[in-house]
Parts: structure tokens; sequence; C-alpha cells
């Protein structure tokens, strides 16, 4: 919060120093100037970033937006040699600027150190790891988007011929999750689920009737993977 705080401060105080008074009351711009170049540099693609995320795909995430770095910093070096002080004084500026980067790179570090998103990756992975062991098992997924195809994707990237073979997490699904396994006859299940969670009626209708082996619980994901034992 420092951080900016100083650094929007000093993007003001060249905006200030950009205006150019004629006659009192009409500014002068420059439209060609160096610093009207770089604000559209810096803004423009914000802009555009953001009506694209209103209208079609959400875009407007930090890796999308480094375009806008280069100006950012010519910017802020620009106004440090625009404040009313001496050389040596500019040169603390810039270095008291330059500790408080160090100090927010240490908290990006340690943010970036962990994962924060959702692990369905590591989820399937686990399940491709471990799946050479269970021969003749049945994936079912579950997810907040139930439809047929979702969460192969990441089967396919990792060389493995397994898909979700159905889609299940609701009470209502319990029947057809039951007709499935009926008519496959599987020695085990695994159960992963992404972003969202099952209904417990459906989590309690696969504890209670399978016997669970193993269970990884992830970021917004899980893994269980549960024996078909004989009747």
């Amino acid at each position: 919060m420092l951080l900016l705080t100083v650094v929007m401060g000093l993007y003001l105080h060249l905006l200030i120093r950009s205006l150019r008074v004629r006659g009192g009351s009409v500014l002068k711009i420059d439209p060609l100037s160096a610093g009207v170049l770089l604000s559209l540099w810096l803004v423009v693609p914000f802009i555009g970033a953001f009506v694209k995320s209103v209208i079609s795909t959400p875009v407007l995430v930090f890796r999308y937006l480094i375009i806008s770095l280069p100006p950012a910093y010519l910017l802020l070096s620009r106004a440090i040699t625009q404040l009313p002080f001496r050389a040596r004084t500019q040169m603390a500026v810039a270095l008291i600027l330059i500790g408080l980067f160090l100090g927010d790179l240490v908290l990006v570090k340690r943010y970036y150190s962990q994962p924060h998103k959702q692990q369905w990756r590591e989820a399937v992975g686990y399940i491709v790891e471990r799946d050479a062991l269970y021969e003749n098992s049945l994936i079912i997924g579950c997810a907040a988007t139930l439809r047929q195809g979702y969460g192969d994707y990441y089967f396919s990237k990792m060389n493995s011929p397994r898909r979700v073979d159905l889609h299940a997490c609701r009470q209502r699904q319990v029947t057809e999750t039951m007709r499935l396994i009926d008519s496959k006859n599987p020695s085990y299940i695994w159960f992963i689920r992404g972003r969202g969670k099952p209904d417990p009626e459906f989590l309690d209708f696969l504890t209670q009737n399978f016997r669970l082996l193993e269970h990884k619980s992830l970021i917004e994901a899980a893994v269980w993977l549960l024996e078909v034992t004989p009747p």
C-alpha cells in the first residue's frame, strides 16, 4: 500500500507538471510528447483487456498486462526526474522506491511459492500415477460444470488413455451412477472433484457402499479411491 501511494503520488505530480497553462485557462498538451505516448501505452492495454473481459472472455489478469510494464517504469523515471529537488535527493527517492519494490518482491515470491488455484491438474496426476496399480477401475468426475468431456484435458496432456467415465455428484444421480457401476462391474472407483462440492448424500453413497482406500485433499479439488467389494 505504501509503495502504491508513493508511485501514484509521483504519477500525479508528473501529470501536473506536464500540463502547461496558456492565458490562465487553456491547457496546452502536446499529443505527440513522450509523456502522452507513454501514458497511452500504459492505459490502452488495460482498457482493451477490461472491455474484452466484459464482452467475452475474462483476460484482465497480470500476465496479460505485462505489456504495460515498460511505460509504467519509464513514466516513473520521468516523474522522479521532474521532482523539484537536487540530483542527490532524486537519487535518494529512487533508492527508496527500489527498496519498496524489493520488499514487495519478497511478498510476491512468498505468494507464488505455494499453490492458490484449483488443483484439478494435480488431482488428475494423482490418478494417472496410481492407475496401473488398480486395474479395472472407473473414473467418476465432479465439477461445477457437469458436462461430458470436462476434465479429460489433463488426462490427454499427461498421455493417459483414461477419461472420466461419468460426471456425477448430485443426489439425483445416485441411481445413474449405480447403474453404470453394475454394467461396468469395476474393481475400483476413482472419484475426483474439482471446483464445487458433491452433495453429502452422493458422497455418503460412495463411502458407505464401497471401501475407501485412499483420499487426497487438494485446493478446491480432491480424489477418492474406493474398492468395489463383493456383496
